[in-house]
């Protein structure tokens, strides 16, 4: 399997053909010099388009205030992109597209909380700038990580919000809110919403 071209790796080759078209242009033009160029031009067409279309796998990039990161599809099945951003206190908010799903995760990421016992159901509430409050249910799949059940147009209200606002209360009405800064996301969702559609 060929793997795709790193951005590097995709410059130096672009440098390398800019060369070779730079020499054959600076040539007296004949019949066999136009037909090179041709070629380069159509050469660099397609590794353009080829480059284009190919998202390489990426870990931790910065953008805005989210950390993102994806793995390609390998086998057809939809690939893992995440995006994810901080509270001012220890929760983090992730949207993921894994394997064609979209969902939103909400992460404790303190040592010093009480870990959440899985299969234990939360009620949430959304509010993104002054838009009306959206409600949610969410379910924790592991003793730090909420799964929230996921409608695409709350996506679509974060990626074009400026902030967000997660109320989180369990079954017995204990309760947290968390304000979330939404810099940076329609980039951050870029390659996301390509496998997860949003619009």
């Amino acid at each position: 399997m060929k793997s795709a071209l790193t951005l590097s790796q995709h410059r130096r080759r672009l440098w390398a053909f800019a060369k070779v078209y730079a020499e054959i242009r600076a040539r007296k033009p004949n019949r066999k010099g136009k037909q090179n160029m041709k070629k380069i031009i159509a050469a660099l067409v397609l590794l353009t388009a080829a480059s284009l279309q190919a998202r390489a796998d990426y870990e931790n990039r910065a953008i805005g205030n989210w950390i993102v990161s994806a793995t390609e599809d390998r086998l057809g099945d939809g690939g893992a992109f995440v995006a994810l951003t901080l509270a001012g206190d220890h929760y983090a908010l992730g949207v993921r597209c894994l394997e064609k799903h979209l969902s939103i995760g909400i992460m404790d990421a303190s040592t010093e909380t009480t870990q959440l016992a899985v299969a234990t159901v939360f009620k949430l509430k959304f509010r993104i700038d002054k838009q009306p409050v959206v409600e949610a249910g969410g379910v924790a799949v592991d003793e730090r990580l909420i799964e929230v059940v996921t409608e695409k147009s709350l996506v679509k209200a974060m990626r074009n919000g400026k902030e967000t606002a997660i109320k989180i209360e369990n079954s017995i009405g204990v309760s947290s809110t968390h304000i979330f800064k939404m810099a940076g996301a329609p980039k951050a969702f870029a390659d996301l919403s390509k496998e997860c559609p949003l619009d």
